[in-house]
């Protein structure tokens, strides 16, 4: 059985320190795309946000794959 994980969005107003991230507050999830079946890791740091990436992006709670879908990715948890 596969698990997907659903990420939240951040608030606007809340700030963070960029070393909150780089001590162990970010994971690994891999993330498929519905429409082109892509797979890729993608990293969300602490607060659910999606960590800079050329490929996906965050709309609210769900990323998506740069090729057009309007369908958001699949996520599943890393190692």
């Amino acid at each position: 059985m596969v698990n997907t994980t659903e990420v939240s969005p951040e608030s606007i107003t809340q700030t963070q320190e960029p070393k909150n991230v780089l001590f162990g507050q970010s994971e690994e999830y891999i993330a498929q795309c519905p429409l082109c079946k892509t797979i890729e890791t993608v990293t969300i740091g602490g607060g659910s946000q999606l960590l800079t990436t050329r490929k996906f992006y965050q709309s609210g709670r769900y990323i998506y794959h740069k090729c057009g879908s309007v369908q958001p990715c699949r996520l599943f948890r890393g190692q």
